[in-house]
Parts: structure tokens; C-alpha cells; sequence
């Protein structure tokens, strides 16, 4: 039923399973493992699902251009987070002891994800909603709509209009804590909400051009001593989680280049793999540690800043909640939909009576 062979091709979760998002896959093994048995409510999923088969345009635009941008974004998780999170803050605040909220970086990401879906998900699958299922008022709902509960993809499309208008406020939220010139590379208060936070964030934002200067240099070396051409060096982030303590890495994607920066003073080789060699200079490292010590400070001077937006920003999780729920539904419906119409034959797929 779930599992067996070839995930994709040997259980009933494998051949079913297009769903674009982890929510929606659950949600369809929830579905397989515990069917309905209530006949209205099977009929009005199976009323959703021969819709979608048979607008087949309006089916791969809710796909891809809808639920196609949440890939990526579990909100369940997101959920949870913001939980743990808003509870941690609040016992800081009230009591002031309790382990606080930690990581700020890792919060303003979850503050960061709650905009995320706000102002970039849920408009564009909203937006492909309303032109499959026609004409509605400014408030989501279609006057010319008999009963609601009939169809499953107006109730989802109502819902996720409710939602995406109760998280405006939270989206608000974000934009006016987070630094979004900063993020997603880093995840640091705005500036101006500080006099503290605005003397560090003058003293990063000269990292930022130390940084370009020191890739121009990598490039110029890497010509000379090789004479390929300049911008072979790739500058990229060193994941948070790993065992070094660089914040910064170049890469060569030519794994012969590791004779030629052995002979070079001053570079160090990391590791080499398919991709390319891993090296890095004694100034990036440096600015590295600049940067890291930088990022510290910055983050106790914006803990207090954080840990209020989070008690608000927690608020929202029944929100996601709800949206949750509505975002599985319509990507199993759409999913159910897909293997129909491309595995059913001529005639979409079979529909018990």
C-alpha cells in the first residue's frame, strides 16, 4: 500500500504520490491508510478530482505555478518551530530564565518563512484559483456558488483567502524586524530599529566589499598561475552545520587545480571531490573570523529585539494550522488528478460509481 520494490512505482502511495509539497504527501498516506467511509465526503473529493482531469491546463498551472512554490516549505515544521520558539521567548520574557530562544538567526528564518508564504506563496496559487474557478467578490466567495461543501477546491481557495489575509499582519511583522537585504544569506534585525545594532551593521557591510575585493584577488592569482582566465574561482558559503570554522570557501571545478595551489603560500587546500577543489587564503579566513565575531555581537545586541517579534509572530501558528490542512487537501486532489489523467488512458482514469 505504502512501501515495496521501487518506491515509485511498486506500493499505491508510490503511483498516486505527484504531490508537490511534504504536506500534501502526507497527507495522502494519511488518506490510503484511513479512507473515508462518510459517501458525501467521498463524493465531493471525487467531484474536486474530476474537475481538475478534466482542465487539464488549469490543473498543471495549479501544480506548477501554485503549489509548485511551496515546494520547499513545510509548514508543519514551520508550525512546530514557531511554537518552540514563541514558548521559549515567552518564558524569557515573563520569567526571565528557561533556555530562551537560542539561536536568533534561526528564529528570524522562521519569521522569514511566515513572510515567505505570505507575500510569495500563496498570491501566485491564489491568482490560478481564481481564474479555474471563475468569477468571485473581493472577499473570496463566489456568488454564484450553490453549496460550498460540494466542492472541495472552493472551500480550499476560501480558506487559503482567509489565511493569506490573517497573515498579512505577520508578514508586516517581518518586514519591519527583518533586514531583507541581509537575508536569506544572513538573518540579522533591521538596523535602524538600534543605534548599537546600525555601528555593527556599518562595520559587516564593510565585510561585504573586503569580501569582493579578496575574490578579485583569488581570480588574479588563479590567472597568473594558470593562465586560464579570470572568474574560474567561484566564492560560495560554508554550510553552518560543518566541522570548519571558515565562513567562506573558493572552489575550482577542475580537481587537476590542486598541484598548481599546493606550490601557492598562503592557500589551503580542504578537501577535493567531483565538484572541484575546496581551497581557501589566509585573508578570507581572516575576514571570516571578522565576520563571525561580528555576527555574535550582532546577535546579542538584537536578542531582546527577537525575542518579542517571536511571542507575536507564535500567535500565527493556528493560522498556519488551517492552511496547512486546506494546502495537503488541494495538492492530494491535484496529485489524484495528475496520475488520472496521465496513467487513466483515453478515458482519465476510472471513477467508481
Amino acid at each position: 500500500l505504502i512501501t515495496g520494490g521501487n518506491g515509485g512505482n511498486n506500493s499505491l502511495f508510490g503511483v498516486l504520490n505527484h504531490c508537490k509539497t511534504k504536506m500534501g504527501s502526507r497527507a495522502l498516506e494519511v488518506w490510503l491508510r484511513q479512507p473515508l467511509v462518510d459517501l458525501n465526503q467521498i463524493l465531493r473529493r471525487q467531484n474536486a478530482v474530476a474537475k481538475l482531469v478534466e482542465n487539464g491546463i488549469g490543473r498543471d498551472r495549479l501544480r506548477d505555478e501554485g503549489l509548485g512554490t511551496l515546494r520547499g516549505l513545510d509548514i508543519d515544521r514551520l508550525g512546530y518551530r514557531l511554537i518552540a520558539t514563541g514558548r521559549a521567548a515567552k518564558e524569557e520574557e515573563e520569567r526571565g530564565s528557561g533556555p530562551g530562544i537560542g539561536n536568533t538567526s534561526k528564529a528570524l528564518e522562521c519569521l522569514y518563512k511566515l513572510h515567505l508564504l505570505a507575500e510569495k506563496c500563496l498570491p501566485p496559487l491564489l491568482e490560478v484559483m481564481q481564474g479555474m474557478l471563475g468569477g468571485n467578490d473581493e472577499d473570496g466567495t463566489d456568488q454564484n456558488d450553490q453549496d460550498e461543501e460540494e466542492c472541495a477546491l472552493r472551500t480550499a481557495f476560501n480558506g487559503l483567502c482567509k489565511s493569506e489575509k490573517e497573515l498579512q499582519k505577520a508578514a508586516n511583522l517581518a518586514e519591519a524586524v527583518i533586514d531583507f537585504d541581509a537575508a536569506p544569506r544572513d538573518f540579522i534585525v533591521n538596523s535602524n530599529l538600534s543605534e548599537d545594532l546600525a555601528d555593527v551593521k556599518d562595520e559587516l557591510d564593510g565585510i561585504d566589499s573586503e569580501l569582493n575585493d579578496i575574490h578579485a584577488d583569488a581570480n588574479a592569482m588563479w590567472n597568473n598561475i594558470s593562465g586560464k582566465g579570470n572568474n574560474q574561482v567561484r566564492l560560495e558559503d560554508v554550510d553552518s552545520n560543518s566541522n570548519t570554522s571558515c565562513v567562506w570557501q573558493f572552489r575550482l571545478i577542475d580537481t587537476n587545480s590542486e598541484k598548481l595551489l599546493q606550490n601557492q603560500s598562503g592557500i589551503r587546500v580542504h578537501r577535493i571531490l567531483k565538484n572541484g577543489v575546496y581551497f581557501s587564503t589566509k585573508e578570507l579566513e581572516q575576514l571570516g573570523t571578522k565576520k563571525k565575531e561580528l555576527m555574535g555581537e550582532y546577535e546579542r545586541k538584537q536578542k531582546s529585539v527577537v525575542t518579542k517579534a517571536m511571542m507575536v509572530a507564535s500567535t500565527y501558528v493556528p493560522v498556519l494550522e488551517r492552511a496547512s490542512v486546506l494546502l495537503a487537501e488541494l495538492d492530494v486532489l491535484a496529485s489524484l488528478a495528475h496520475a488520472a489523467a496521465y496513467n487513466g488512458g483515453a478515458g482519465g482514469g476510472c471513477r467508481p460509481e
